[in-house]
C-alpha cells in the first residue's frame, strides 16, 4: 500500500503541466514533503524570522569539536572562543528542514578536524529553515546570505583572518544557494573574493538556470564546485551545471546504496556524505565530459586525473566530469 501511495503521489507531479506544480521535494534529513511550488507562502501562518538574531555562527576546533561555541561580529566574542586566526575558516550551511545536528554539519566538521586545524563554522538558520512550507524557506535564502556575509567581512575588517582567500564555504541543497548569494555580496564589497565554494546537490524547486543572480554561480567565488547527486526527472537537485566545475556521480541520479528510492531522497542527502569523504579522501577519481548528456548517461571518455571535492578544492578546474562510487562509506573508489 505505502508503494502504491508514493507512485500516486508521483503521478501526480509528473502527469501534466498543470499538476506539475507539485514536486515531492526532500529536506536535508531526506524526509519527503508534498509541494505546490505555485503557492504563494503564507507568512501570517510562518513563525516569525528575525534573520539577525536567528542565524547563528557556531565554532568547531579541535578544542572543541563536538560541542559549538556561538560566535558574533563582535571582537570580544572572537577572543573569547576558540577562533584562531592562524587557522583557515570553513564554512556549513544546511538546508531545508535541518540544523546542527544534520548530515551537512556533523560527518564534514569531524572530517576538517581529522585533517588538520581550522575554524569550522555551522551556520544554524533553523529557525528559517525548519517549516513544512518549503516556498518559505526558500525566500529566506537572501535574507540568512546577508548574515553570513555581514559576519564574514567581519572577520575579514576585524582583523581575524587576512582575507577571503581563507575562507571556503559548503552549502547542501538550499544551502547551496545561500552560498552562492554569500559570495555575490562578500564579491560586491571591498574584502575580496571568497576562495571556494562547493554546492553539494543545489537545490532545483524555485530556482531557474536564467537567474544567476538568485541561485549559486560559478562567479560567486574563486572557485566554484558542484556535486549533483539527484538530477533526474523529479529529482530536488539542479540538472544543469552552471559552477566553474560540475561532478555527477553514478549520472548524478541514482545513488547506489538507495535502493529503489523512487523519491530521490537518499541520492539527494548522499552529497552531503560524499563531501564529508572527500575532505580525507583523494580516491573520487573522475573523468571529464564533453557534454552534460554524456555525464548522465555514464559516456564520458576524458582523462581520469582529478579528484572530487577535497581540501582545499580543484582551484583552477573547469568542465563536467563523472565519476563512480561504492553504495557504502567507504564511497571513493579509486
Amino acid at each position: 500500500m505505502k508503494a502504491l501511495v508514493i507512485l500516486g503521489l508521483i503521478g501526480l507531479i509528473t502527469a501534466s503541466p498543470i499538476e506539475s506544480r507539485w514536486n515531492l521535494v526532500p529536506d536535508g534529513e531526506g524526509k519527503l514533503h508534498l509541494v505546490d511550488i505555485h503557492q504563494k507562502s503564507d507568512e501570517s501562518i510562518e513563525p516569525i524570522f528575525n534573520p539577525e538574531t536567528d542565524t547563528r555562527f557556531m565554532l568547531h576546533t579541535r578544542s572543541n569539536p563536538t560541542s559549538g561555541q556561538q560566535i558574533t561580529w563582535t571582537s570580544e566574542s572572537i577572543e573569547n572562543s576558540n577562533f584562531n586566526p592562524a587557522h583557515p575558516v570553513r564554512v556549513l550551511i544546511h538546508g531545508w528542514n535541518s540544523g546542527l545536528t544534520s548530515g551537512l554539519n556533523t560527518a564534514p566538521t569531524a572530517s576538517y578536524l581529522q585533517l588538520g586545524d581550522f575554524n569550522v563554522i555551522q551556520v544554524d538558520w533553523s529557525v528559517g529553515a525548519n517549516t513544512i512550507n518549503y516556498i518559505s524557506a526558500r525566500n529566506r535564502v537572501g535574507l540568512v546570505a546577508d548574515q553570513l556575509a555581514r559576519f564574514l567581512n567581519f572577520l575579514v575588517t576585524s582583523g581575524a583572518i587576512p582575507n577571503m582567500n581563507r575562507v571556503s564555504i559548503a552549502g547542501h541543497s538550499l544551502g547551496a544557494h545561500i552560498a552562492g548569494l554569500t559570495g555575490k555580496r562578500i564579491r560586491a564589497g571591498p574584502n575580496g573574493v571568497v576562495q571556494v565554494i562547493f554546492g553539494l546537490d543545489p537545490a532545483g524547486p524555485l530556482f531557474n538556470i536564467n537567474s544567476p543572480d538568485d541561485r549559486l554561480d560559478a562567479d560567486d567565488a574563486v572557485y566554484t564546485e558542484g556535486f549533483r547527486t539527484n538530477v533526474g526527472v523529479g529529482g530536488s537537485g539542479f540538472s544543469e551545471p552552471f559552477c566553474h566545475s560540475d561532478f555527477y556521480p553514478n549520472g548524478g541520479d541514482s545513488q547506489p546504496g538507495c535502493g529503489i528510492d523512487l523519491t530521490g531522497s537518499c541520492s539527494h542527502s548522499r552529497a552531503h556524505s560524499l563531501f564529508a569523504e572527500s575532505i580525507i579522501s583523494d580516491r573520487f577519481i573522475s573523468q571529464r565530459c564533453d557534454t552534460l548528456q554524456q555525464a548522465r548517461n555514464h559516456q564520458c571518455f576524458g582523462e581520469r586525473n582529478v579528484s572530487m571535492g577535497g581540501e582545499p578544492g580543484n582551484v583552477g578546474l573547469r568542465g563536467i566530469l563523472h565519476l563512480r562510487t561504492n553504495g557504502a562509506s567507504p564511497f571513493a573508489q579509486g
